[in-house]
């Protein structure tokens, strides 16, 4: 019997990016390419960068100085399964994460540069010890809301049967999530 070999089931997915390194637009541009060049997957679209106010401390006026993390989005369309896409993006993560040890700079106890997430994978719900999908985020943090927005916003969300605009409307609070460039910063003359 003669076995043809057909393309495996393409899935529509959606990976959020983020860098709170002194030089995160580079990280997610990287990111970003890298996906480009993986076997089975076709980048579709990237939405825009965006500043995200960083998670507030306790003390007034704790986050003037602090890095506001980049975020961004991207729509790809794959062959892999969740499982093996979340290989390739943990590898992703890896390489870049250990560039400054590459480069003989000691990284012990600093952050990590870039993190991406596997957010939606078509419209699979799963919930394993390593991997959640959607991912749980999707529904809390406008700063991922907002990206997927700009890409898919009437995208329903698997478990809550709701579309991400009105997940973004029913968001109790926001931190600020203000396109690249555009945020005013303290160091700036009025």
């Amino acid at each position: 019997m003669r076995r043809f070999r057909g393309n495996k089931k393409r899935v529509l997915a959606y990976i959020g990016l983020e860098s709170s390194a002194p030089d995160r637009v580079a990280y997610l541009q990287q990111a970003v390419q890298m996906l480009k060049f993986i076997n089975l997957i076709e980048l579709l679209d990237c939405s825009s960068f965006y500043e995200t106010e960083p998670e507030s401390d306790s003390k007034a006026g704790a986050n003037k100085d602090k890095i506001w993390p980049v975020t961004a989005v991207t729509a790809i369309e794959t062959a892999l399964s969740g499982d093996e896409l979340l290989e390739v993006i943990r590898d992703i993560e890896s390489r870049l994460n250990n560039v400054d040890k590459e480069n003989g700079r000691n990284t012990k106890g600093a952050s990590e540069n870039i993190s991406l997430e596997l957010l939606l994978f078509g419209n699979e719900t799963l919930s394993t010890s390593y991997l959640t999908i959607p991912h749980p985020s999707l529904a809390t943090r406008a700063s991922i809301i907002v990206p997927m927005l700009e890409l898919a916003p009437e995208t329903v969300h698997p478990q809550l049967n709701k579309s991400l605009a009105q997940i973004h409307a029913d968001l109790p609070s926001l931190e600020q999530v203000l396109l690249y460039g555009t945020r005013k910063s303290e160091l700036q003359d009025d």
